[in-house]
């Protein structure tokens, strides 16, 4: 009878445990160093401009021009970050504290870069699977 205690005191105290490690909040990530539009980048060069559009409805090209002027910046990439929770499972379960970023670079990339970002599949051995021309028929990725 004294073991059936101790398990129940011992369990008792892991939940209390959990239930507290999730009520503290994630803090937030650190904002990035991003470049003001003119002014000039990480790398010393200027921000890359265009043109204004001549056929923007008056109301779009009105902000336009009141925000950068005759020439808009390109945007190149885009950094979005935040906090939330996650409930599982969904809708009536514990809910778990969370935080993410999302970061996204316009524009074509590579297939050998982001192979190397997402897996550990080395880029020689990507080409071939893709090509089928080492395995024969067979596909390693």
């Amino acid at each position: 009878m004294k073991i059936i205690y101790i398990i129940t005191i011992v369990l008792a105290a892991l939940v209390f445990i959990g239930w507290l490690g999730l009520q503290v909040q994630p803090k937030s990530f650190a904002i990035p160093a991003l470049s003001e539009p003119g002014a000039s980048s990480v790398a010393g060069e200027s921000l890359e401009t265009v043109a204004l559009r001549v056929d923007l409805p008056r109301p779009v090209d009105r902000f336009y021009r009141r925000i950068y002027g005759e020439n808009v910046p390109v945007i190149t990439s885009a950094i979005i970050s935040g906090r939330g929770t996650l409930r599982l499972p969904s809708g009536k379960g514990i809910t778990f504290p969370g935080r993410f970023r999302f970061t996204h670079r316009a524009g074509p990339i590579e297939d050998k870069e982001f192979v190397r970002q997402t897996t550990n599949i080395p880029p020689s051995l990507y080409k071939c699977a893709r090509k089928k021309e080492c395995m024969g028929s067979k596909s390693v990725v």
